[in-house]
């Protein structure tokens, strides 16, 4: 009984910590770059969501992750699998925007995108609602632009619907 114990221990323990493996070159923010009056309305300070972003029934997350050494900010999405993650970068941009960008989680629903808004008339491919399923993503800068993330089970990969401008 002791051993099947352990067993499991070493196997939970090891899907731990696979799960908390970031991209190769990337790390969280640090504190003195995300200290923005809007990130205090959240307590993950717009900076990482958790859900199930795919369906599967296991829980993925979002993150805002930082590479210093090539001085730029991407927007990553870690779908949860067996053996850690399938880590999927939406968006690359330069360090300086983590000022105003944040992620939050999206519920299923519909929502208004932007050009069913308004803002502009919509494309051949844009629709008027967008209409989610499961969790997702909204990308956005703060009391400005927003996109919401979502998983398209068929094509393998997220598309990005504008939902303000």
């Amino acid at each position: 009984m002791k051993i099947a114990t352990i067993v499991l221990f070493l196997a939970v323990s090891t899907k731990l910590c696979l799960a908390q493996e970031l991209p190769a070159g990337w790390m969280k923010p640090p504190a003195k770059l995300t200290g923005q009056e809007f990130r205090r309305k959240d307590p993950n300070h717009f900076l990482a969501v958790i859900g199930d972003f795919n369906g599967d029934g296991l829980q993925d997350k979002a993150l805002l992750l930082v590479n210093q050494h090539t001085q730029k900010l991407g927007f990553f999405i870690c779908l949860t699998t067996a053996t850690g993650c399938d880590w999927r970068r939406l968006e690359v941009m330069e360090i300086d925007f983590i000022d105003v960008m944040g992620i939050a989680k999206v519920k299923r629903g519909q929502y208004e995108t932007a050009c069913g808004k308004g803002y502009w008339e919509c494309g051949k491919d844009e629709p008027k609602k967008l209409s989610t399923k499961r969790d997702s993503v909204e990308f956005f800068k703060d009391e400005s632009a927003s996109s919401v993330y979502v998983y398209n089970s068929g094509k393998h990969k997220f598309i990005s619907v504008a939902t303000s401008d």
